[in-house]
Formats: structure tokens, sequence, C-alpha cells
């Protein structure tokens, strides 16, 4: 499993959901080929530590989608 980065909390302050942010970067790495449809993204602990982020916003980004093709994607990569 690829690096999905860290968020860009301390750089400057959005206006976008912490979750949203989670779940963009998720999204990217699942339509860029990082992420295969079936792969684990990661367990809660791996991406609350690699995005700096708590429990429950990784939750809610793993679970939330904006796009139609990256949910069907977004719903085949399962927690691990």
């Amino acid at each position: 499993m690829g690096s999905l980065g860290r968020l860009p909390w301390s750089r400057r302050i959005s206006s976008t959901p912490a979750y949203q942010l989670v779940a963009e970067a998720i999204e990217r790495r699942i339509l860029s080929g990082g992420i295969r449809p079936g792969e684990p993204i990661g367990t809660e602990a791996e991406l609350v530590k690699q995005f700096g982020v708590n429990r429950s916003t990784v939750r809610e980004g793993s679970g939330c989608s904006s796009t139609t093709a990256s949910s069907s994607a977004s719903r085949t990569a399962a927690w691990r």
C-alpha cells in the first residue's frame, strides 16, 4: 500500500471539511491505480497516522464519495 500523503492542515486554513479532504485523497489514490478494487486502503489507525486526523474523521472520510465514478471504486476498496 502506498502513502496517501498528509493533509495540508499546517500550511493553511481550509474551508473544506477534513473528512472531505480525506475522502478526496483516498479517491485520488483509487482513481490513479494506487489502490486497486478490493485492495485494503489501510486500517483506521494507519489512516489516522497518515492524515493526522482523528478516527471519526477517517471513518467519515472513507465512507463518503463525491463522484459517481469514484463511488463504485470507493465501495470496492475495503478496510483491512
